[in-house]
């Protein structure tokens, strides 16, 4: 924020003049401020509970989240040097990472699942889908910038939407923004905004049949809401299944789970098989074959998950 708000402040300090310069940056000061004191209010829970903490332990090596995201960046460096090519499989970056980091887990913290994203979305996407998507990835990030770039130099209007854009890229080297809809909202948005085509550029405009444009709109909404609607069921299943879970429900339990769809819900939020849950009910249920199929399943899904692995083993048992 801080970084953001210089480099715009530093662009009005060029291009407007002098009388007209408080006026625009007033608001931009407003929310600065407003921000920084903010984040003098100390909170009770996390592990950055004020300015100071956070400040302290950002380069300090030996901070636990600093030292998983750089075992996530090493572990997917090694993914990739390994399948550079097709990548380990789509959502298969957790189920791997054991693999290079299994010294980590143990009885303890077995269930305490840190390893769901590579808290890098070019790694992750690189590591998982190989170079092509990554590539793909990659230059769809740079033709957005280099479009509202080009746009801000002909119209200043331009240029925060330019900036909002380049956070979004910035948190991606460090977290997960295209795994949450939220933090995507307002890149997508600006997204939108650059590839309207206007008046600013009209020798470069290129001409689509609007019925065929409609055609497309109308096959995409279909199919992107016909998945929407399959996901969303399956998730609202897979959360009743784990309310019976707790309840001992299992005959109950497994209903629910084979209303969830194995290829657009195959792991849940925390990046576990959902064959795993289905092989916990068998198995409360004596259904011991069935559990190991069960465990099977999950475990061609995520290879190196230890509670996986915990279970299969306890499944040829």
């Amino acid at each position: 924020l801080l970084i953001t708000s210089l480099i715009y402040i530093l662009f009005i300090f060029i291009r407007k003049e002098k009388g007209k310069r408080f006026s625009i940056l007033k608001p931009v000061l407003i929310v600065v401020i407003s921000s920084f004191i903010i984040s003098l209010i100390p909170v009770k829970v996390g592990e950055r509970p004020d300015l100071k903490s956070t400040a302290e332990s950002f380069f300090d090596e030996e901070f636990k989240s600093n030292i998983l995201r750089l075992n996530f960046w090493n572990a997917s460096l090694q993914m990739i040097k390994e399948d550079p090519i097709t990548g380990k499989g789509l959502y298969k970056w957790s189920g791997y990472y054991p693999k290079y980091f299994g010294d980590y887990f143990n009885d303890k913290n077995l269930f305490l699942v840190h390893n769901i994203h590579a808290h890098n979305d070019f790694l992750e996407v690189f590591a998982e889908s190989g170079i092509a998507a990554s590539l793909i990835f990659l230059l769809m990030y740079i033709s957005i910038a280099s479009i509202l770039f080009k746009k801000s130099k002909k119209n200043e209007k331009y240029f925060p939407l330019l900036l909002t854009f380049i956070i979004t890229l910035a948190f991606s080297f460090m977290a997960f923004p295209y795994h949450k809809f939220a933090s995507y909202f307002l890149a997508a948005i600006v997204s939108g905004v650059a590839l309207i085509t206007s008046s600013e550029i009209g020798k470069k405009q290129i001409s689509i049949k609007l019925n065929y444009f409609k055609l497309v709109l109308f096959v995409l909404l279909i199919l992107g809401g016909s998945i929407s609607i399959i996901k969303l069921k399956s998730e609202i299943s897979y959360g009743q299944a784990i309310y019976l879970k707790e309840r001992r429900q299992y005959p109950l339990m497994l209903q629910k789970l084979e209303e969830v769809s194995e290829i657009f819900y195959p792991l849940d939020a925390s990046k576990q098989p959902v064959d795993y849950y289905r092989g916990i009910a068998n198995s409360y249920l004596g259904r011991y074959q069935e559990a190991l199929k069960n465990n099977l399943s999950a475990h061609d899904l995520a290879p190196f998950n230890p509670i996986v692995m915990r279970n299969l083993g306890a499944s040829y048992k």
